[in-house]
């Protein structure tokens, strides 16, 4: 995996949602930004067969998508902007 440097890691301001991520390649993080908020997803650690004391992170092509996190987020998404918000006049 080639290392990526990135110089400006934050994209985002911390008082609005989210609108801009760094793309996860085959190879792991690029440096190639994507104008959307990132789909929730997590890696699974795959342990290395020769070190049974360490834990290789290998992110190549692994991450599995949250659904739960994802419809959650979709539904905050929706209530703070006041659509579908019960009870408010």
């Amino acid at each position: 995996m080639a290392d990526v440097v990135i110089d400006n890691p934050i994209l985002n301001s911390p008082f609005g949602e989210p609108a801009r991520h760094f793309r996860f390649g085959e190879a792991g993080i690029t440096s190639e930004v994507v104008e959307e908020r990132r789909a929730s997803a997590y890696f699974v650690p795959i342990p290395a067969a020769k070190k049974k004391s360490q834990m290789h992170f290998d992110t190549s092509g692994r991450a599995t998508a949250s659904r739960r996190a994802s419809s959650s987020t979709a539904c905050a998404s929706g209530w703070a902007s006041g659509a579908g918000a019960a009870g408010r006049e």
